[in-house]
């Protein structure tokens, strides 16, 4: 819109410059003054040009960085949203919360049976079970890690001999630790 307004703004100029050049030639003879006027009135024109090719220029480069922050600040949002997606799935996903969720709801408004106590019961032991295997993946994952940087670390040093006693100290650390479940705190019964 203001590119149309700008064109017909440089056009008129132009008209009024170029009736003002007619107006003055109409029956002289073109002189050495009338050239250097219209040279003078070709660079105001140049000028005028230069100066509304600037102000574009400008308001072009202020949409270009409006339009990178809004990009930004998209991209923030969408990562936001991704994790707040993955956060979702995964709570939704645990089958054996909702499963609990679910006896729970049915013992809140029905009268409580053998049948849905036990069944209870056994959801929060396969709970308890899936809470003792992760502390059991995750010790034998560290263990590993552990093994690895200890490899790496026996190769960097020159094979020194410490570098071994700290390995398999390290390994039989590590394996008093695998099973070091605190298996009274964990409440199977539901006492």
């Amino acid at each position: 819109m203001q590119e149309s307004e700008n064109k017909t703004t440089i056009d008129e100029e132009n008209n009024l410059l170029l009736n003002k050049k007619r107006k003055k030639n109409d029956g002289k003879k073109t002189s050495v003054k009338k050239l250097n006027t219209d040279k003078n009135d070709i660079n105001e024109l140049k000028k005028s040009l230069d100066r509304l090719i600037e102000e574009k220029e400008g308001k072009i480069k202020d949409l270009e960085s409006i339009i990178t922050e809004l990009n930004e600040k998209c991209k923030e949002k969408d990562d936001k949203i991704d994790n707040l997606e993955k956060i979702t799935k995964d709570l939704n996903n645990d089958k054996i919360i909702i499963d609990l969720q679910n006896e729970i709801t049915k013992l809140k408004t029905e009268q409580v049976t053998i049948n849905n106590f036990s069944t209870l019961k056994i959801g929060i032991l396969e709970y308890n079970m899936k809470k003792i295997v992760d502390h059991i993946h995750t010790t034998v994952y560290n263990l590993i890690n552990n093994i690895d940087n200890d490899i790496i670390s026996y190769y960097s040093n020159n094979k020194n001999s410490n570098t071994i006693d700290d390995y398999f100290t390290s390994i039989s650390i590590n394996n008093d630790n695998l099973l070091s479940l605190d298996f009274d705190n964990i409440n199977i019964d539901n006492k």
